[in-house]
């Protein structure tokens, strides 16, 4: 039920700090109200000495002063002041009329006393210390004078021992009641500040909560939504007045529900928090957004009473990193475009080679996916490295730009001399991946292209060139390719040979393990030899291979070029 000063507007609710100040003036008022009525009740039993004329006079200026009070109080004129509720001159006025009914009581003076307890015990509201010391002072030395007063001119009506006993005893409780009633409002004041503090704080988080760019849910066990800012009210178009108690399945994409729900649930089950999780929800006119949420369990004790979750909406970023990562690839595409290009300047002079780099980086990548399986290298080929394995495996034979091409396109035999000058291929080609490399920052596939074209044809045994490295000093990336480009080279057409079959080509491999070839990329050539005969059979141009599969050709030996290639 309502307060009914409330009602008639009597205190304005709109204005909790002066509703309080005004309560405060009413429950004085009422003890003004109760002082008058004792005043009337002595008149009319003759025990007050005021004539009836000066009395009523007296009471309305009560009255008037009172009423003066809470128009101060009601239009907000007392804000001006230190003391808001002005406390201190309505308890001064107080005590001061209490003296003038002092001097005009006879029998009953000492009931009229216990009014001064009265008063100051209002002052617990707002007085400080020194305010009920100086109050308590005023009280005693108005007591005092009024004393002095009826001694000097109506002597019969008091007995002077029982006086000045009862000014005593008003001295005495008044300091001690200033004491007590300091510390009370000291007190008050440090409840007072700690609660505006503590107003600020909530105030400050309440406008972080409400004006944050993330929508903020408080959710129960059951997964109903409790509570929500208002961007949850903008985002979702619920109005915030409405019960929002309604499932959280409503606002998650179905095709997201099952799996988000099981994953929150086994987190929260081992009481742990949930991070950067991503799924996709339901918005307004079904507008369908990609969020992030982070989320953690609300307790008491041991109980989960439920979570508070922060949603952030990434659909903008879930666009740019799917953008970026599309120029990335449109990026790779054309660098490994671009790449194979170049690296054809130099196999378009034979005409024979046809598909040969692009096999030779199909090849280069299964070898070195089924090395990655090996605990041996897991750690060293990772899928970057494979990656730039397969783009630069390709300009392995770059440098025989630089052959003449009567050594290059020769169908005999090279002599000795023309050989030392092929062999330079792999300086050259070399040198120029190094020369380039040097104008980028930091490692990058041309890295893998320079050792390829370096040392790919060094062997295990150390008897390749150009440095006769042996084991593993020969950089891993050679080794994967050399075997590569010679198992090509085997089943390839060219100008002084024709192509072996994979059976053939994989018997003469196999007889290199340990002199030529790595033996562990012999044995991860051996697990997927199907698959080099597969990209052999769809990767190869007209006449590159035999019709008949596993037919063993005799080539003539005259034609053979030393280094297979």
């Amino acid at each position: 039920m309502e307060n009914p000063i409330t009602v008639f507007g009597i205190i304005p609710t709109h204005q909790p700090k002066q509703a309080i100040r005004i309560q405060r003036f009413l429950m004085a008022s009422a003890s003004y109200a109760l002082g008058i009525a004792l005043i009337l009740y002595f008149y009319w039993q003759n025990i007050f000495r005021m004539a009836l004329g000066p009395l009523l006079n007296f009471l309305a200026f009560i009255c008037l002063t009172n009423c003066l009070f809470y128009v101060v109080l009601r239009t907000g004129l007392n804000k001006k002041f230190k003391d808001p509720s002005l406390t201190l001159p309505q308890t001064a006025v107080a005590v001061s009329w209490l003296t003038v009914v002092t001097y005009f009581t006879d029998e009953a003076r000492g009931l009229v006393l216990s009014l001064y307890l009265v008063v100051f015990i209002f002052g617990i509201f707002r007085l400080k210390m020194r305010q009920f010391i100086i109050l308590a002072i005023y009280a005693v030395v108005s007591y005092a004078a009024v004393l002095s007063m009826l001694l000097r001119h109506h002597p019969d009506s008091i007995d002077l021992r029982i006086e000045w006993l009862q000014w005593i005893v008003l001295t005495t409780i008044l300091a001690w009641f200033s004491l007590l009633g300091g510390h009370i409002s000291r007190l008050r004041n440090t409840i007072d500040i700690a609660s505006k503090k503590l107003e600020e704080s909530a105030l400050r988080y309440r406008e972080l909560y409400e004006n944050m760019m993330d929508i903020v849910l408080l959710v129960d066990r059951e997964g109903k939504i409790q509570m929500a800012n208002p961007l949850f009210y903008k985002e979702t178009g619920i109005d915030h007045e409405q019960d929002l108690s309604i499932s959280s399945e409503q606002f998650v994409h179905p095709g997201d529900w099952h799996r988000i729900r099981h994953y929150i649930a086994e987190r929260f089950s081992k009481k742990e928090d949930v991070k950067d999780l991503q799924f996709r929800v339901i918005k307004k006119d079904q507008e369908i957004a990609d969020v992030e949420c982070n989320a953690k369990c609300i307790q008491k004790g041991r109980k989960i009473l439920g979570y508070q979750m922060v949603v952030r909406d990434i659909t903008e970023r879930k666009k740019l990193e799917k953008d970026l990562l599309e120029s990335y690839r449109s990026l790779q595409n054309a660098r490994a475009v671009t790449i194979l290009g170049l690296a054809k300047l130099a196999e378009y002079r034979d005409q024979n080679t046809g598909a040969h780099l692009e096999r030779i980086r199909e090849y280069a990548r299964i070898i070195a996916t089924a090395l990655s399986r090996n605990e041996k290298y897991s750690d060293y080929i990772t899928s970057e490295y494979i990656e730039d394995l397969y783009i630069s495996s390709i300009l392995h034979d770059i440098g025989k730009v630089g052959i003449p091409d009567a050594i290059l396109l020769k169908p005999e035999r090279l002599t000795q001399k023309e050989f030392e000058i092929v062999k330079c291929h792999t300086t050259l080609g070399g040198d120029a991946l190094k020369a380039a490399e040097a104008q980028i920052e930091g490692q990058s596939f041309l890295t893998i292209g320079k050792e390829i074209s370096y040392h790919h044809h060094e062997k295990w045994d150390g008897s390749g060139y150009p440095k006769g490295l042996k084991g593993e000093e020969i950089p891993l990336s050679a080794r994967l390719v050399a075997l590569a480009d010679v198992y090509d080279a085997l089943t390839s057409d060219r100008i002084y040979k024709r192509a072996y079959t994979h059976h053939k080509a994989m018997e003469i491999l196999v007889a290199e393990r340990g002199r030529h070839f790595d033996p562990d990329i012999i044995d991860a050539f051996l697990l997927h030899e199907e698959d080099f005969k597969a990209i052999r059979s769809t990767m190869r141009h007209r006449g590159e291979c035999p019709s008949e599969p596993d037919a063993v050709i005799r080539l003539d030996e005259r034609r053979i070029n030393p280094h297979y290639s």
